[in-house]
């Protein structure tokens, strides 16, 4: 049985898939990644950085999968690929940088109204840049 991963956004909204997983036919085996401390995902207090967010989320990648992420979860499903590429049958990035700089496309910067909107979320996430360019 092929297995689907799929990693939400910073929000860490796990209904965002839900549509999508009661699409999918039932020969996929399909798994939700939520992120200690975010959404509904009690925290976890071992988790002291970005660095040990992404160990615990590209942890949980640990058999042959296609990669389905959305926003912040594309930066994990990349480091994933860039890491244990062996494991990695698909990869599906949607609405997100997957760590590359942006800055050259003028985008705006999501944090400032992101910290309003979720004021519980680590200080270190905010703060975070992670960058995969090379």
């Amino acid at each position: 049985m092929e297995k689907i991963v799929f990693l939400p956004g910073a929000s860490g909204n796990l209904d965002f898939w839900k549509p999508l997983i009661e699409f999918l036919p039932e020969k996929y085996e399909k798994q939700i990644i939520g992120y200690p401390g975010f959404g509904n995902i009690a925290e976890d207090t071992s988790l002291k950085n970005f660095s040990d967010l992404e160990e615990y989320v590209t942890g949980k990648i640990n058999s042959e999968s296609i990669l389905i992420a959305q926003s912040m979860g594309g930066i994990f499903a990349v480091n994933k690929a860039f890491t244990d590429a062996s494991l990695i049958k698909g990869l599906v990035l949607i609405a997100t940088s997957g760590g590359i700089d942006l800055t050259p496309f003028n985008v705006q910067d999501w944090r400032t109204e992101y910290q309003e909107q979720y004021p519980r979320y680590p200080e270190w996430f905010m703060t975070t840049n992670v960058n995969y360019d090379e």
